[in-house]
């Protein structure tokens, strides 16, 4: 897997829930979604998915979705 870097220099092939996004593996989403904080994790285990901040998806994790470095990436990008 090549490594897709965020604005903010994280390498989101080292995430979790990116890894099991790119694997179409559902359970493993699930069992993450289990462990993550419920203040911040989606409402249903299904919508924890991520194909990374930049991928041009509506697909990313809360944290970064509202991540102000990506959202002034995406604005330079136009």
């Amino acid at each position: 897997m090549s490594p897709h870097i965020a604005p903010c220099g994280f390498d989101c092939t080292s995430c979790p829930v990116f890894k099991a996004t790119a694997a179409d593996a559902p359970a493993e989403l699930a069992a993450l979604w289990k462990v993550w904080d419920p203040a911040t994790r989606p409402a249903h285990p299904e919508a924890l998915r991520c194909r990374g901040c930049l991928s041009g998806t509506a697909e990313q994790i809360p944290f970064c979705a509202s991540c102000e470095k990506r959202a002034a990436a995406l604005r330079f990008d136009k």
